[in-house]
């Protein structure tokens, strides 16, 4: 069938040709309301490409809810396909999401990207994979990231068309396993592979990714070697998690969508006097090819003993502020106190090890009766590198019993890698909570000297 301007398809007519692939034609067409659509012509009458079109087809008239998945506006698919009589597929108008991003900043990069993973995840969740994830199938709807073109799409009970030995896969992005063994791939896994690499590309602006896994630290494969950005290390460590080798060594791509979600809407808080930068960079090196065993080892130490050291310096209006409890007061008298104490123990049978940043302020009363105030910080290096904190208090004479002020374990679903963004997230909320803690930790202190003090009398 020749194709030109005002042949019409259902109620579409042909307007102007937008592009040309292996199995059809794509076309700006108006319908008969006026509005303005693109229409996919499907020219290959090979059965199993016709078959994956109506698989594409049936994907998105079932995803037709789900927000970031280009709609589906109509479409023919004739029992037999014929010169006379293709199947076609009419969508919106969408930009191309690089062509969107082309001036873009990082962060709404990121952002973009991060609704893709987001859509992914949702449809991963129905056991549904993409699996031709690239910018070109990716695009900029209704103010939104939206995924399009699902001609290699894999859900549950698809019947079989991928050959033994066939690759499948976008090229330059395509996961290793989807080039070795496609046929028993998982394509959710390849999904956050090609994801990974997509957001290098977009980011670095470079016109393809680098191959295989890219690590950390490593010249020419990190996005900060491209990128001018303080955190641009930062997603370094979550395009190496997403490209792994083994897919099951990769994050999902809910987790990546969280990692990715987490890195866009990072804002230091006030109290906030430096970022973790440096520490960022050399965790990056601690985690290296390069680097193994008690080296790595040693290396993630002094990140975890220097972020702690980090903490306690932006804490110092906590200790300023206990400073000045005893001035002026006779009930509390002159307060002492023992500075930041750093001491390094492996509790018996335990996998980790633990820090603590204790800071001990004892006020005296008049007399031999003191009341006592422990407030450590504790850091625990888990053997998995993710970072686990916890802010508490002890107040009294014997000190019996603790309050927990904040722990990461108990507000999230996980830890975070060590020197990640969501890592200095906790340091943030972590010290938010001691300074929202401080004025009735006070309050309760002085409550405790006065009955002590009364009770001396």
């Amino acid at each position: 069938m020749r194709l030109e301007a005002g042949k019409k398809f259902g109620q579409w007519t042909l307007i102007q040709q937008l592009g040309k692939g292996g199995n059809g034609t794509v076309w700006k067409v108006r319908g008969s309301d006026g509005n303005e659509a693109a229409i996919k012509i499907f020219h290959d009458k090979r059965n199993e490409r016709y078959q994956r079109f109506r698989d594409e087809v049936a994907t998105l008239r079932r995803l037709k809810d789900c927000p970031g998945v280009m709609p589906i506006l109509d479409a023919h698919l004739p029992e037999h396909l014929r010169s006379d009589d293709p199947a076609w597929l009419a969508m919106p108008i969408a930009a191309p999401i690089s062509s969107h991003l082309q001036a873009a900043q990082l962060e709404e990069i990121v952002s973009a990207v991060q609704e893709i993973a987001d859509t992914l995840a949702s449809i991963a969740a129905e056991g549904i994979s993409h699996r031709d994830i690239k910018p070109d199938n990716l695009f900029w709807y209704e103010g939104r990231a939206t995924v399009g073109d699902f001609g290699l799409v894999q859900f549950p009970d698809k019947e079989a068309i991928t050959q033994s030995g066939e690759k499948l896969g976008p090229a330059f992005y395509i996961a290793p396993e989807m080039l070795l063994d496609a046929v028993n791939a998982d394509g959710r896994p390849a999904d956050v592979y090609s994801l990974a690499k997509t957001l290098w590309v977009l980011a670095t602006g470079q016109k393809f990714p680098v191959p295989g896994e890219q690590h950390v630290g490593v010249p020419g494969q990190a996005l900060s070697s491209y990128v001018s950005h303080p955190r641009a290390n930062a997603l370094d460590l979550v395009i190496e998690h997403a490209t792994r080798y083994a897919p099951s060594d990769r994050t999902t791509m809910a987790k990546l969508s969280t990692d990715l979600l987490a890195w866009s809407t990072y804002r230091q808080k006030d109290i906030v006097q430096e970022d973790l930068t440096d520490l960022i960079n050399r965790v990056m090196i601690a985690t290296a090819p390069a680097s193994r065993g008690e080296e790595q080892k040693q290396i993630q130490v002094e990140i975890v003993q220097e972020v702690m050291i980090s903490v306690r310096e932006r804490l110092s209006h906590v200790e300023n502020a206990i400073d000045q409890l005893g001035s002026g007061d006779e009930i509390l008298d002159t307060p002492y106190y023992q500075k930041l104490t750093l001491a390094e123990h492996r509790a018996i049978g335990s996998p980790h090890v633990t820090w603590s940043a204790s800071m001990i302020y004892k006020a005296k009363t008049p007399g031999a009766v003191s009341a006592n105030l422990f407030l450590p910080i504790i850091f625990e290096l888990l053997d998995d590198g993710n970072l686990g904190m916890t802010a508490m208090y002890w107040l009294g004479q014997g000190m019996p019993n603790g309050k927990v002020i904040w722990r990461n374990r108990e507000h999230k679903t996980w830890t975070a890698p060590l020197a990640s963004t969501e890592s200095q997230q906790d340091c943030d909320v972590l010290i938010q909570m001691v300074t929202e803690q401080l004025h009735p930790m006070v309050e309760e202190y002085v409550s405790l000297a006065e009955a002590l003090s009364s009770r001396r009398e």
